[in-house]
C-alpha cells in the first residue's frame, strides 16, 4: 500500500442511528437532525456481511442534499471481512462520505491479522475514503484488542465513552477514556486523533423503550458537558433514543435544540476534568493529515 490522504473527516456535531424506523421517515430523520444541530450522521448500513435495509440510498440522499455528511457504520466481525468491504463498496457508491467499523467484542482476542487484512482490503476498495473504528473506550480491559493494527488504516479512532453502559458518572468514563487512549499515543501504538462518542441514554429510557436496561442513568445536563470536553467533531449515540419520552432525554434533546438555535441554556457546572485540548484535539488530526502517511 502507497502513501494515502484523507478525504473528508467529519465536522460538528454528528449523530449515530441504529433503528431509524422508530424516528420516522426519511423527511422526519432529516428534520430531527437538522433540529439538534447536527452536521453529520452515522447509519447502521450493516451487521456483519447483512445490509441494514432499515437505511436506503434515499436516506443517504436526502441528508447529503440537506447538506449533512453521511457516515454508516457496520457492527463488525472479523470473519465476516469480503462481505463487510462488500458494504462499504456499496455505501460509497450510494455517496456516503465515509465509512466506520464498529468493531468489538468479536475483535476482542487474536485478530491482529484479521485486522491488518481488514484494513488491506478496504484501503483496495475506498481508496483514500476517510474511514474510523468505533473501539472500546476503556480499551485496556481488552488488553488483546488490535489497536496497532487498526490503526495502520484508519482516520481516527472513535472510542464509545458510553458512561451509563457502564454505571459510571460522565466525568469518571471521560478521564479514563483519556488516560486510556492517551498512554496508547505516548507508547506509539496510535497515532489517529481520538474523539469519543458519548451517549444519549440511561436506564430509562431503555425500559421506555422496551430495551434490556444499562445499569447507569442519564442525569441532567450529561449531554451538554459531554459536548463541551473537545474541540473536535464530537457525536452522540443515538438520536433515536434522543427522541424517547422520558424527563431526562426530554431535557437534553431541548438543550440540544437551543445550542443549535445559538441560545444555550446556562452552563452547568464543569466536569471538574483537565480539557481533552491537548488528546482529543482537531489539531492533532490536521497534523496527522499533513504527514501523509506511508503505511507499511
Amino acid at each position: 500500500m502507497g502513501g494515502w490522504r484523507v478525504k473528508k473527516a467529519p465536522s460538528g456535531l454528528g449523530f449515530w442511528i441504529a433503528f431509524p424506523r422508530l424516528i420516522g421517515d426519511v423527511s422526519t430523520i432529516v428534520a430531527a437532525l437538522l433540529d439538534v444541530g447536527a452536521s453529520w450522521v452515522a447509519p447502521r448500513y450493516g451487521v456483519g456481511k447483512d445490509r441494514d435495509k432499515s437505511w436506503s440510498p434515499a436516506h443517504t440522499k436526502a441528508c447529503l442534499d440537506a447538506g449533512l455528511d453521511v457516515y454508516p457504520w457496520v457492527f463488525s466481525y472479523p470473519w465476516q471481512i469480503p462481505g463487510e468491504v462488500a458494504l462499504a463498496k456499496a455505501a460509497i457508491a450510494e455517496g456516503a462520505t465515509g465509512w466506520i467499523v464498529d468493531a468489538e467484542a468479536p475483535w476482542s482476542t487474536g485478530t491482529g491479522g484479521s485486522a491488518i487484512v481488514y484494513g488491506d482490503q478496504l484501503r483496495a476498495a475506498l481508496g483514500d475514503t476517510w474511514i474510523a473504528d468505533a473501539p472500546w473506550s476503556h480499551i485496556s480491559w481488552h488488553p488483546d484488542y488490535p489497536v496497532r493494527e487498526f490503526a495502520r488504516w484508519v482516520d481516527a479512532r472513535l472510542p464509545q465513552a458510553y458512561w451509563t453502559e457502564h454505571g459510571q458518572r460522565l466525568a469518571v468514563t471521560l478521564s479514563n477514556t483519556k488516560a486510556q487512549w492517551a498512554a496508547l499515543l505516548a507508547a506509539g501504538m496510535t497515532e489517529r486523533p481520538v474523539w469519543p462518542i458519548g451517549v444519549t441514554y440511561g436506564q430509562a429510557e431503555l425500559i421506555a423503550r422496551e430495551a434490556e436496561p444499562c445499569p447507569g442513568e442519564l442525569a441532567e445536563g450529561d449531554v451538554a458537558r459531554f459536548l463541551g470536553c473537545a474541540p473536535g467533531p464530537l457525536s452522540l449515540y443515538t438520536l433515536e433514543m434522543l427522541l424517547t419520552d422520558t424527563p431526562n432525554a426530554k431535557a437534553a434533546l431541548e438543550a440540544l435544540k437551543a445550542r443549535a438555535r445559538g441560545t444555550p441554556r446556562e452552563p452547568y457546572e464543569p466536569l471538574g476534568i483537565d480539557p481533552f485540548e491537548s488528546f482529543f484535539s482537531h489539531d492533532t488530526y490536521l497534523a496527522c493529515v499533513s504527514r501523509n502517511w506511508l503505511l507499511a
